[in-house]
C-alpha cells in the first residue's frame, strides 16, 4: 500500500486488490499529485460502478468530499462530510472519522465560526490519540494551527504547524511536509519574523515543484508574490519612502517601493532576507 491518504481511511481493514487499486489511482491524483479533474473522474467512476462494493464507494464519496472542499466549495464539501460520517464508525475506522471531523472544524474555522471548529477538532483528536492514525493526528495539527491562528493566538498556532510539519516528516509525506511549511510561512510573517517566512515558503515551492504539484506550485507561487510584495512595502515604509502605504495599494506602490528598498542603505533586523526572482518556467510542469 503507498497512499497515505487512503491507507489513513482503510486503517487494517485492507481493501482487496481490485478494489484497491482503482482507489490508488485515484487518491494519488489527488495527494499528492493535485490534479483535481482527474481524480474526480475516478472517483465518480467507482462511486458509480454498480459492481462495487459499499465501502469502495463510501471511500469514493469521501475522495470526492475532499475535492469540493479543496476547490472552495466549502458548503457543498460540508453536506458530503456531513452524511459520511454514520458511515465511518468511529470505532472500526478512526482515521476516516478523523479526517471528517478535521474537514468540518476546517470549513467552519473558515466561516469563523470557531466554537463549533474547536467542537470537532477535539472530537478529532481524541480518536487519533492512541497514535494509530498519525497522518490523520498530522491533518488535525494543521487545522488546529489555522484555525487559532484566524483569531490571533500566533504563538499558538506556530507550535501545531510545527507539530505538523514534524509529524508528517516522520512518515514520509512529503506533500504534507510542503503544506505545513506554507501553514508556517503565513505564521512566522505575522509574527513578524520575515526570514523564517521566506525560508518556509522557498522550502514549501522546492517540495512541490519536486511531487510535480502544480496545483500547488500555482497556489505557493502567489503566497510568495503576495509575500514578496509585502516585505517590499514594509521595508520602503520603514524608509520613509512609503509613509501610510499598505498592501492594498497594488502594483503601483509595489513598484515604489522595489526603488525605494533597492535604493536606500540596508535595514537592520533581527531576520535579514534576500528576496530570490524565480521563473515559473524553471518549475517542473
Amino acid at each position: 500500500m503507498a497512499n497515505l491518504w487512503l491507507d489513513s481511511i482503510i486503517g487494517n481493514a485492507a481493501l482487496q486488490t481490485s478494489e484497491y487499486g482503482p482507489l490508488e489511482d485515484a487518491a494519488k491524483c489527488l495527494y499528492p499529485d493535485g490534479l483535481y479533474s482527474q481524480a474526480k473522474t475516478l472517483f465518480n467512476q467507482i462511486a458509480t460502478n454498480t459492481e462495487t462494493s459499499d465501502r469502495s464507494v463510501k471511500i469514493a464519496r469521501l475522495g470526492l468530499a475532499d475535492l469540493e472542499m479543496l476547490v472552495g466549495d466549502m458548503q457543498n464539501s460540508k453536506q458530503l462530510y456531513l452524511s459520511l460520517q454514520p458511515a465511518f464508525s468511529t470505532h472500526s475506522e478512526p482515521g476516516a472519522s478523523a479526517l471528517i471531523l478535521k474537514r468540518l472544524g476546517w470549513i467552519a474555522g473558515s466561516f469563523d465560526d470557531f466554537n463549533e471548529a474547536q467542537k470537532h477538532l477535539d472530537e478529532g483528536f481524541k480518536l487519533v490519540a492512541s497514535g494509530q492514525s498519525p497522518y490523520a493526528h498530522a491533518f488535525l495539527e494543521y487545522a488546529q494551527a489555522m484555525v487559532i491562528f484566524k483569531q490571533g493566538r500566533f504563538s499558538d498556532a506556530l507550535a501545531f504547524a510545527t507539530q505538523c510539519e514534524a509529524r508528517r516528516w516522520s512518515i514520509g509525506d512529503t506533500h504534507g511536509v510542503a503544506a505545513a511549511r506554507v501553514g508556517i510561512a503565513k505564521i512566522s510573517f505575522a509574527m513578524g519574523n520575515i526570514g523564517r517566512a521566506c525560508e518556509a515558503m522557498n522550502s514549501a515551492l522546492e517540495l512541490f515543484a519536486t511531487l510535480k504539484n502544480d496545483a500547488c506550485v500555482a497556489a505557493v507561487s502567489t503566497h510568495m508574490g503576495a509575500l514578496a510584495g509585502a516585505i517590499l512595502i514594509d521595508r520602503a515604509k520603514f524608509a520613509g519612502a512609503l509613509p501610510g502605504c499598505s498592501g492594498a495599494d497594488g502594483g503601483a506602490a509595489i513598484l515604489k517601493a522595489l526603488k525605494a528598498f533597492t535604493s536606500t542603505g540596508k535595514r537592520t533586523e533581527p531576520n535579514p532576507v534576500r528576496v530570490v526572482v524565480r521563473s515559473v518556467d524553471s518549475w517542473p510542469g
